[in-house]
């Protein structure tokens, strides 16, 4: 039995040593590593959509290899490159020996920072095609690029355009500039376009000259109807009338007591100025496409509507509120010839003592006029 153990484990031995002093196969090289990379080290992906690349370099520059416990690490710079572009970053990749598949990457790491590198000229021309079509998009007419520039330390671009945007009532010209960069997301090379848009001043011009504006609010028994004569920079000169009505029911007409208002243009196309002053309170008059209304004060008012000039030329022809005949009409006392009552004559005519009487007809009608003022 004892001899019988003996052979046993000299077998056993001599099978360890056999095993022991085989050869494994070589370590993959620069070819095989190649091949070797995994996929997470081969795409590359800018604003959610993978580019096309191919490994234009690979150089192993450090390699530690352990045949006894069967691993083989290795530092490799790579080189990718795209229609745009080009990747480089430093990976350690971990092999071991698998008896099924040999030397296989188990694991990887990268061991600095990749450095991306964009092709400015080309991403200057995709970004202008792209900006000018949003620009149009965003409702300016005929964008033009005036100005690009590429920083090749950040892969940054900044591009100015020229814009206009034409209204029925207003255009605005002005400038967008637009810059934009790749931030890496974090895991792998996907970088992100993280784009920024700033529109400089703008200079606006008013399409007013000529046109006519009637606002009617009944609520508040006041109609007001204005011409604008003339633009001249922010400059409009008005006329018009305004009819308001009293608290005896009566209707007043009197012209428009602001002849000339400065305008401006708000951030959404809409011209604004002020229009007078009534019972104390500022009426602004706010006009932009498909809509145009007057306040007073912070208060919506009434609407405004565009009217043209009548055939009469008269502005108060298209008023609505209608006149009424003054409460008191002044009169002129009939002057009678002598002998024309048929009574005799009186010796003398004096007039009576304005004094004495109270006034005079023209000093009542003046006191009559001063009250009839004072209800507006």
């Amino acid at each position: 039995m004892k001899a019988w153990n003996i052979l046993l484990l000299s077998g056993v031995l001599a099978a360890m040593l056999t095993g022991c002093g085989s050869k494994l196969p070589d370590v993959a090289d620069e070819s095989a590593i190649r091949e070797d990379l995994p996929q997470e080290l081969t795409t590359v992906t800018l604003s959610g959509e993978a580019q096309d690349t191919e490994i234009a370099a690979l150089e192993i520059l450090e390699r530690d290899t352990d045949l006894t416990k069967q691993t083989d690490d290795v530092t490799c710079s790579v080189t990718l490159t795209g229609e745009d572009f080009s990747l480089e970053y430093t990976c350690l990749l971990h092999y071991a020996y698998v008896r099924d598949t040999g030397w296989t990457v188990r694991s990887f790491e990268l061991t600095d920072d990749p450095e991306l590198t964009l092709d400015g000229t080309q991403w200057l021309a995709r970004f202008r095609e792209e900006n000018l079509t949003l620009l149009t998009e965003e409702g300016y007419s005929n964008p033009e690029l005036t100005d690009e520039t590429w920083d090749e330390a950040d892969n940054g671009y900044c591009q100015t355009f020229s814009v206009c945007t034409e209204g029925e009532f207003l255009i605005s010209e002005s400038t967008v500039t637009v810059t934009g960069t790749p931030e890496g997301l974090g895991g792998g090379f996907a970088y992100q376009w993280t784009t920024e848009t700033t529109e400089g001043e703008t200079a606006a011009t008013a399409l007013l000259e000529g046109t006519i504006w009637h606002l009617l609010s009944e609520s508040e028994s006041l109609e007001i109807l204005f011409q604008v004569e003339q633009v001249e920079g922010e400059i409009l000169t008005l006329s018009g009338l305004i009819r308001s009505e009293n608290r005896l029911g009566a209707i007043r007409q009197t012209t428009l007591k602001t002849t000339e208002v400065t305008w401006i243009a708000t951030e959404h196309g809409c011209i604004t100025f002020p229009l007078t002053t009534v019972d104390g309170e500022e009426l602004s008059c706010y006009i932009q496409d498909g809509e145009q209304w007057v306040t007073a004060g912070e208060l919506y008012l009434d609407k405004l509507t565009q009217e043209t000039l009548p055939a009469s030329g008269e502005l108060s022809d298209l008023m609505e509120l209608e006149l009424t005949p003054s409460l008191w009409t002044p009169t002129t006392p009939e002057v009678q010839e002598p002998g024309s009552s048929g009574e005799d004559e009186p010796d003398s005519a004096e007039a009576p003592d304005s004094e004495e009487s109270g006034g005079t007809l023209s000093d009542l009608w003046d006191s009559i006029l001063e009250f009839w003022n004072g209800l507006w």
